[in-house]
């Protein structure tokens, strides 16, 4: 008899810690549109514009390239796509720069913290 307590003792343990495993493994994936508090640089708008104008290779274009891109839970940017094209220069050279930013601080939505989408227009040349 006692061993059979036992047994159906560690039995339930063990379905129960797998059910909690389960249940924690299980992230949200959703990509949002709209979020609470959106993403930011980590130190602010004034900082990305100079980074922007620090980082980003001039080319013969003039225009704007419209992006996207996903800021994950972490911060870190995946994803990124071109929205309006401006070139096939001025593109690739948006996307290399997005993709050498430093992790953002994530979108919150409900008080959680989200994958979003994050759009950004990217001037070429950056003298204005």
């Amino acid at each position: 008899m006692k061993n059979l307590i036992l047994f159906t003792f560690f039995s339930l343990s063990f379905f129960v810690a797998k059910a909690q495993t389960a249940e924690t493994n299980q992230q949200d994936t959703t990509v949002y549109n709209h979020v609470d508090i959106q993403p930011e640089y980590p130190s602010g708008l004034k900082e990305l514009t100079e980074y922007v104008k620090k980082n980003l290779k001039p080319g013969e274009d003039k225009g704007l390239v419209f992006t996207i891109f996903t800021v994950e839970c972490d911060g870190s940017l995946t994803h990124i796509h071109i929205v309006k094209p401006l070139s096939e220069t001025a593109n690739k050279e948006a996307v290399r720069l997005i993709s050498t930013f430093p992790k953002f601080k994530p979108g919150i939505k409900n008080g959680k913290v989200v994958r979003c989408y994050f759009t950004m227009p990217i001037r070429f040349p950056q003298d204005v």
